[in-house]
């Protein structure tokens, strides 16, 4: 899975990515979630909470915690701390190569960076975590697979292979970013006015051909809580 959302700030992208991932989980389809957000106040992520990848490895969970998702806060959980993309990005490429449980396969990795112009240079124009561009172009083909969920605020600063290689999920954008997303024949301008005119928590799919269902989907304004083995036993 290669899925990008895109809108402005407070349009819903986190929430709505937390809520995918939930979905995700449920049905089984990730081994392992490794998630970048340094930048959210209240991160509305499940899983254990480290700084980076060294935090972790130095703090490792307790057993019987549930190690399944772990959410990279950098600066946001230790002012003293920051949090590398490219770093969880080779992360997640050498837990996809790891033998599954009792030794058959390897688990299914997913990726999750909450604002991907973490990956890129200032300008955009150049990969600044090269892994993540990897992930993008060949996570299918890693031993367990890797999948890649990625939001932004600015579509603008992002090299067009982002874009090319993902679903996308466009909430309400700004002119820069939606002019961006036309330049680069992404979306069509009849698309773009849709865009233009999407509330708060709706947005759109366009496919990896750049074609649009015709529906509007809303994030609902809250997220189910996922299911637990304590749930299924009541």
């Amino acid at each position: 899975m290669r899925v990008g959302w895109l809108g402005n700030t407070g349009q819903g992208k986190t929430f709505a990515m937390a809520w995918v991932l939930d979905e995700i989980l449920d049905a089984g389809l990730e081994d392992a979630v490794l998630i970048v957000d340094d930048k959210n106040d209240d991160a509305p992520w499940p899983g254990i909470r480290r700084a980076n990848p060294g935090t972790l490895a130095s703090n490792p969970p307790p057993e019987e915690d549930d190690a399944a998702v772990v959410v990279y806060r950098g600066a946001a959980i230790d002012p003293a701390s920051t949090v590398d993309v490219e770093e969880v990005a080779r992360q997640a490429w050498e837990i996809a190569r790891q033998p599954g449980e009792e030794g058959e396969g390897h688990p299914a990795v997913m990726l999750v960076v909450d604002e991907m112009r973490r990956a890129v240079s200032p300008s955009g124009r150049e990969w600044r975590a090269p892994t993540v561009a990897k992930t993008l172009a060949e996570g299918r083909a890693a031993a367990g697979g890797i999948s890649i969920m990625w939001g932004t605020q600015a579509p603008q600063r992002l090299t067009v292979e982002a874009f090319d290689q993902s679903m996308l999920c466009v909430f309400k954008l700004g002119h820069r970013g939606r002019s961006y997303l036309e330049r680069s024949d992404l979306i069509s301008a009849q698309v773009s006015q849709v865009i233009a005119g999407l509330r708060e928590r709706e947005f759109i799919v366009i496919d990896d051909a750049g074609d649009w269902n015709g529906l509007v989907y809303e994030v609902p304004f809250r997220r189910r809580r996922r299911a637990t083995e304590e749930d299924a036993a009541e």
